[in-house]
């Protein structure tokens, strides 16, 4: 896995948790599947620049710092 998945899954989780959202409720705010959101919080998606936005927005922070 590359450094870039695993900062993006570590972020994700971490901005996840401090938002007090399950990976469903997030999923669901962000028109995913919570498979999906499961998968990239293990590092065994990628994600693309609309999903990254989407992500950020519901996560109410910059996307770069899902990627820092």
């Amino acid at each position: 896995m590359s450094e870039l998945r695993k900062r993006l899954a570590a972020n994700l989780k971490h901005w996840r948790k401090k938002r007090k959202l399950s990976v469903e409720e997030l999923a669901e705010r962000c028109d995913l599947h919570w498979d999906m959101v499961y998968k990239l919080q293990r590092g065994d998606r990628w994600v693309g620049d609309e999903t990254l936005e989407r992500l950020a927005e519901v996560l109410e922070i910059e996307p770069w710092k899902l990627l820092k």
